[in-house]
């Protein structure tokens, strides 16, 4: 079932069909207007602003997903008109139609219709074919390239001659240490319970202090999408797409081979773009410190 997006502008505060700055604009401004810490005093208004924090959250995700996808905000469709509304109405009686005792009477045949209304019927009907004409001529919009090797073919051959592994683009947003609650819940979802300033997703836990995240504990079997700062070594125990190579290097240890995007532990070997894990592939006679 897809999501309501009507629901989600208005959650927004947003009008449908809105510019995408627009949209991170209100969802930020609403983030900094409903965040729990602005309601010390009050633990009713402080569990209020947490609800309400879910709910711009999950909207914004929503539309951020539908945007990903398509480069724009979804749009609404209008309601269709109701049956009734289209039906047609009995045509009103002429006040001055002659009856057929008249037209006998006279002996001629008395049209219904004043002779304008027939010309202005027959200029309605030429428009209609103008316009028809006009739509029928017009050009076709040229489909756009999505795809690297339709724009330029020459790029791909490059490409293919390099020996280093092909490199997925990194795109999944991670939090880490400083992170806010709206950051927190737009990353990872919404957690399984909570328990005063800790969070629990599975059997890891989100610790946070005067509303930004603090520290964790990470466990494999439900993984947090996190970046830990490299002088961080309390809480890594294991490392996951995008962390860094120092913290690959503090958990795994020196590679027995490395290049600039490939480090090798035995039969095993772990990938990098630029500075980040994107990828591993793991030997049994090499087992890796990572969690999926």
């Amino acid at each position: 079932m897809s999501p309501d997006y009507a629901h989600c502008y208005r959650v927004l505060g947003i009008s449908p069909g809105a510019d995408w700055r627009d949209v991170k604009e209100s969802y930020r401004s609403l983030v900094k207007k409903w965040h729990p810490d602005r309601f010390p005093e009050s633990r009713n208004q402080r569990n209020a602003a947490e609800e309400k924090i879910k709910a711009i959250t999950e909207a914004y995700r929503f539309l951020e997903e539908y945007h990903a996808q398509h480069g724009i905000c979804p749009p609404i469709q209008p309601n269709y008109v109701t049956r009734a509304s289209v039906e047609p109405q009995p045509a009103a009686k002429p006040q001055n139609a002659p009856t057929s005792s008249s037209r006998k009477n006279t002996g001629r045949r008395i049209s219904l219709w004043p002779r304008r209304h027939a010309t202005f019927g027959v200029m309605i009907i030429g428009i209609a074919v103008v316009v028809f004409y006009l739509v029928e001529d017009a050009p076709d919009t040229p489909a756009p390239i999505n795809t690297i090797e339709e724009s330029n073919p020459s790029v791909v051959g490059a490409e293919q001659t390099k020996t280093e592994p092909a490199v997925p683009e990194q795109t999944e947003a991670r939090f880490t240490i400083g992170s806010t609650l709206g950051e927190v819940y737009t990353v990872q979802g919404t957690p399984t319970r909570t328990e005063s300033n800790v969070w629990y997703y599975g059997q890891s836990k989100v610790y946070f202090t005067k509303g930004k995240v603090s520290r964790w504990d990470l466990h494999p079997d439900n993984p947090l999408k996190v970046i830990a700062p490299i002088n961080d070594r309390t809480t890594l125990s294991f490392f996951t797409r995008g962390s860094s190579k120092g913290e690959v290097r503090a958990i795994q240890g020196k590679p027995t081979r490395e290049s600039e995007n490939l480090w090798e532990y035995g039969a095993s070997q772990v990938v990098f773009s630029g500075d980040r894990v994107v990828a591993w592939r793991e030997s049994p006679l090499s087992p890796l410190k990572v969690t999926k």
